[in-house]
């Protein structure tokens, strides 16, 4: 391919969009085949085949031609044939967008299928993790606009950045505490009045607990992003950060970036959970409203707005694609 590189500008640019805009949390879904071959997505990591057909293959996003980073997003998103192979992995904010493809999959795949969670801000300043519309603004113009819901990873993902538990480990009466009949009604453009089930907080925040604990250290952000899908009639933002509180809420979540400018292709679930891990920061960190470390005072009054503004509703917003890139 083209021989042009990514020069000094472009790189700062594409390292403030990632850093300032991609979700700290992102999900997928993989089963044994996926990716192309088997062997590719493990427990222990997730390898693009490129990188499994030539393991020399640079891991720096930035040692590419912007010509061959471009065109293996648009082939990628194409499911196109990629004699070398992609360099990428697919993955959502969104983890009812991540099960409904679960959903697709669980009668045929039952026993291969994985949910996993990706922690982008731990990646390596040689990682890259971009919606396809971000690739579209910095790289070529060219790429799809049909997926701008996803985001692709680029190399491979493994260590303490990354966890996969298999679906059938999850208790199904866990699931669907959050998940009405395993997406039943994903395709009703009112999915977001049904499309999980109601229910007591109490039974929520167990259920949560139960799936979360599954995760290991990535416990607390899966329990957030369940509940996150959940209507503020079922369970409000205020109850979740009380029930959650507590002194093993890292405090580096105060470093990320204010949910209001974070990326998340419409789905407010996916920015209402943000909100509340920012939130169960400042509570165990700030010690109150005044106190302030990055941002203090005006950041918690951005946060309570967007709440107000945006989030009482919560639910999950629907999506007139569903996923099918592995």
């Amino acid at each position: 391919m083209g021989s042009a590189k990514i020069n000094d500008e472009l790189k700062q640019t594409i390292q403030k969009r990632m850093q300032t805009g991609t979700p700290r949390f992102l999900f997928r879904v993989w089963h044994a085949e996926s990716g192309g071959t088997v062997g590719l997505n493990t427990i222990n990591r997730i390898t693009p085949l490129r990188f499994r057909l030539n393991p020399t293959h640079s891991r720096n996003f930035f040692d590419n031609s912007i010509e061959d980073l471009a065109q293996t997003a648009e082939d990628h998103i194409q499911s196109g044939k990629i004699p070398e192979g992609t360099m990428y992995s697919s993955w959502t904010q969104s983890l009812p967008q991540a099960l409904v493809w679960a959903c697709i999959r669980l009668k045929t795949r039952s026993k291969h299928l994985h949910l996993c969670i990706l922690d982008t801000r731990e990646l390596s300043s040689a990682q890259v993790v971009l919606h396809t519309y971000a690739m579209r603004e910095l790289l070529s113009e060219k790429i799809s606009e049909w997926v701008d819901y996803e985001l692709l990873a680029y190399g491979p993902l493994e260590g303490p950045v990354y966890k996969a538990v298999p679906l059938n480990d999850i208790p199904k009466v866990d699931l669907e505490r959050f998940y009405a009949g395993f997406c039943q009604n994903m395709l009703n453009p009112k999915v977001g009045e049904g499309f999980f089930k109601k229910g007591d907080a109490a039974s929520l925040l167990s259920a949560a607990s139960d799936i979360g604990r599954l995760f290991g250290e990535y416990s607390l952000p899966m329990q957030v992003h369940l509940l996150s899908c959940m209507s503020h009639t079922d369970i409000n933002h205020a109850t979740i950060v009380d029930a959650l509180s507590g002194p093993t809420v890292p405090e580096e979540w105060l470093d990320d970036p204010d949910p209001t400018d974070l990326d998340v292709a419409g789905h407010t679930e996916a920015q209402r959970a943000a909100i509340i891990l920012r939130d169960l920061a400042i509570r165990a960190h700030r010690r109150g409203l005044g106190v302030s470390t990055s941002g203090g005072r005006q950041d918690l009054q951005k946060s309570q707005e967007l709440k107000r503004t945006h989030m009482l509703a919560g639910g999950v917003t629907p999506h007139p694609m569903i996923p099918k890139h592995v």
